[in-house]
Protein backbone atom coordinates (compact mmCIF):
# COMPACT_ATOMS: atom_id res chain seq x y z
CA UNK A 1 0.00 0.00 0.00
CA UNK A 2 0.98 3.78 -0.49
CA UNK A 3 2.28 5.47 2.64
CA UNK A 4 -0.41 7.48 4.17
CA UNK A 5 -0.55 11.54 3.02
CA UNK A 6 3.53 12.51 2.80
CA UNK A 7 3.99 15.55 4.74
CA UNK A 8 7.16 16.75 3.87
CA UNK A 9 9.74 16.32 1.22
CA UNK A 10 11.73 12.99 2.86
CA UNK A 11 8.49 11.45 3.12
CA UNK A 12 6.88 12.39 -0.25
CA UNK A 13 10.59 11.28 -2.02
CA UNK A 14 9.63 7.74 -0.14
CA UNK A 15 5.79 7.38 -1.11
CA UNK A 16 7.62 8.12 -5.03
CA UNK A 17 9.49 5.28 -4.22
CA UNK A 18 6.98 2.69 -4.32
CA UNK A 19 5.10 4.71 -6.95
CA UNK A 20 8.18 4.62 -9.68
CA UNK A 21 8.76 0.69 -8.60
CA UNK A 22 5.19 0.22 -9.38
CA UNK A 23 5.09 2.40 -12.88
CA UNK A 24 8.74 0.51 -13.77
CA UNK A 25 7.50 -3.02 -13.24
CA UNK A 26 3.95 -2.82 -15.20
CA UNK A 27 5.92 -2.03 -17.48
CA UNK A 28 7.02 -5.17 -17.91
CA UNK A 29 4.34 -6.81 -18.17
CA UNK A 30 4.48 -8.78 -21.26
CA UNK A 31 1.92 -7.17 -24.30
CA UNK A 32 0.12 -10.42 -24.54
CA UNK A 33 -0.86 -9.84 -21.25
CA UNK A 34 -2.86 -6.97 -19.08
CA UNK A 35 -2.37 -5.51 -15.73
CA UNK A 36 -5.05 -5.54 -12.63
CA UNK A 37 -3.49 -2.99 -10.39
CA UNK A 38 -5.51 -3.38 -6.78
CA UNK A 39 -4.38 -0.69 -4.44
CA UNK A 40 -4.66 1.05 -1.04
CA UNK A 41 -3.08 3.99 -2.71
CA UNK A 42 -3.93 6.30 0.50
CA UNK A 43 -4.92 8.60 -2.40
CA UNK A 44 -7.80 10.94 -3.39
CA UNK A 45 -9.00 11.43 -6.77
CA UNK A 46 -11.34 13.52 -9.37
CA UNK A 47 -9.86 16.94 -8.80
CA UNK A 48 -8.04 16.94 -12.00
CA UNK A 49 -9.81 15.70 -14.76
CA UNK A 50 -8.10 12.95 -16.57
CA UNK A 51 -9.61 9.72 -18.76
CA UNK A 52 -8.01 7.92 -16.05
CA UNK A 53 -10.54 9.00 -13.38
CA UNK A 54 -13.93 8.86 -13.09
CA UNK A 55 -16.03 11.71 -12.17
CA UNK A 56 -18.12 10.59 -9.71
CA UNK A 57 -17.97 10.96 -6.14
CA UNK A 58 -14.25 13.41 -6.70
CA UNK A 59 -12.42 14.50 -3.83
CA UNK A 60 -9.85 17.24 -4.05
CA UNK A 61 -6.55 15.31 -4.88
CA UNK A 62 -3.61 14.80 -2.83
CA UNK A 63 0.07 14.00 -3.53
CA UNK A 64 -0.84 9.85 -3.25
CA UNK A 65 -3.73 10.82 -5.70
CA UNK A 66 -1.64 12.50 -8.04
CA UNK A 67 0.98 9.67 -8.30
CA UNK A 68 -1.85 7.16 -8.83
CA UNK A 69 -3.86 9.55 -11.51
CA UNK A 70 -0.10 9.98 -13.28
CA UNK A 71 1.01 6.23 -13.15
CA UNK A 72 -2.44 5.30 -14.42
CA UNK A 73 -2.39 7.91 -16.73
CA UNK A 74 1.24 6.28 -17.88
CA UNK A 75 -0.13 2.55 -18.77
CA UNK A 76 -3.56 3.86 -20.18
CA UNK A 77 -5.14 2.10 -17.11
CA UNK A 78 -8.17 3.70 -15.42
CA UNK A 79 -9.66 3.59 -11.81
CA UNK A 80 -12.89 1.58 -12.44
CA UNK A 81 -14.56 2.72 -9.04
CA UNK A 82 -14.06 5.79 -9.38
CA UNK A 83 -16.36 5.23 -12.79
CA UNK A 84 -19.27 3.85 -10.36
CA UNK A 85 -21.53 4.86 -7.87
CA UNK A 86 -19.79 3.24 -4.43
CA UNK A 87 -20.11 3.94 -0.92
CA UNK A 88 -16.45 4.88 0.50
CA UNK A 89 -13.37 2.63 0.92
CA UNK A 90 -12.06 3.55 4.28
CA UNK A 91 -13.62 4.55 7.85
CA UNK A 92 -11.79 6.54 9.95
CA UNK A 93 -11.76 6.57 13.87
CA UNK A 94 -13.36 10.23 14.01
CA UNK A 95 -16.54 9.38 11.91
CA UNK A 96 -14.73 10.42 8.30
CA UNK A 97 -14.86 8.93 5.31
CA UNK A 98 -12.87 8.49 2.00
CA UNK A 99 -12.12 6.61 -1.44
CA UNK A 100 -8.55 5.93 -1.67
CA UNK A 101 -8.57 2.23 -2.21
CA UNK A 102 -8.52 1.46 -6.15
CA UNK A 103 -9.00 -1.10 -9.02
CA UNK A 104 -7.16 0.01 -12.33
CA UNK A 105 -7.26 -2.11 -15.71
CA UNK A 106 -6.58 -0.74 -19.38
CA UNK A 107 -9.00 2.02 -20.23
CA UNK A 108 -9.68 0.12 -23.45
CA UNK A 109 -12.04 -2.49 -21.12
CA UNK A 110 -13.74 -0.21 -19.74
CA UNK A 111 -16.74 -0.66 -21.42
CA UNK A 112 -16.56 -4.15 -20.75
CA UNK A 113 -17.22 -3.84 -17.09
CA UNK A 114 -20.29 -5.31 -15.54
CA UNK A 115 -19.91 -4.07 -11.75
CA UNK A 116 -17.92 -2.11 -9.44
CA UNK A 117 -18.57 -2.94 -5.46
CA UNK A 118 -16.92 -1.99 -2.29
CA UNK A 119 -17.75 -4.81 -0.19
CA UNK A 120 -19.05 -3.35 3.41
CA UNK A 121 -20.56 -6.70 4.68
CA UNK A 122 -17.22 -8.55 3.71
CA UNK A 123 -14.99 -5.34 5.37
CA UNK A 124 -17.24 -5.46 8.46
CA UNK A 125 -16.29 -9.55 8.65
CA UNK A 126 -12.77 -8.79 8.09
CA UNK A 127 -11.86 -5.67 10.15
CA UNK A 128 -8.92 -5.73 12.15
CA UNK A 129 -10.00 -2.88 14.88
CA UNK A 130 -12.48 -3.66 17.63
CA UNK A 131 -14.65 -0.69 17.58
CA UNK A 132 -18.07 -0.04 17.31
CA UNK A 133 -18.75 0.97 13.75
CA UNK A 134 -17.30 0.31 10.40
CA UNK A 135 -13.46 1.05 10.47
CA UNK A 136 -10.81 0.59 8.14
CA UNK A 137 -10.52 -0.35 4.34
CA UNK A 138 -13.64 -2.42 2.80
CA UNK A 139 -12.46 -4.40 -0.01
CA UNK A 140 -13.66 -3.23 -4.07
CA UNK A 141 -14.35 -5.67 -6.19
CA UNK A 142 -14.86 -5.02 -10.08
CA UNK A 143 -16.47 -7.61 -12.32
CA UNK A 144 -15.29 -7.22 -16.26
CA UNK A 145 -15.77 -9.64 -18.80
CA UNK A 146 -12.53 -10.29 -21.28
CA UNK A 147 -12.32 -12.72 -24.32
CA UNK A 148 -9.05 -14.36 -23.96
CA UNK A 149 -6.90 -14.89 -27.97
CA UNK A 150 -4.28 -16.81 -28.09
CA UNK A 151 -2.13 -16.90 -31.40
CA UNK A 152 0.90 -19.53 -31.68
CA UNK A 153 2.44 -15.78 -31.47
CA UNK A 154 1.60 -15.78 -27.87
CA UNK A 155 2.52 -19.60 -26.95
Amino acid sequence: YAYVEPHNAKQRAKALELWNFTRDFTSKIPTRSFPILCTDANGRVGSVLSSSIGRLNPAKENFNGSCLRNLLEYHHMAAVNTFYPNPPTYYGSMGTTSRIDYIGIPISLLPNVHSSNVLERAGDLLQHICARGRRDHRPVQVSFRHRLIYTSEHS
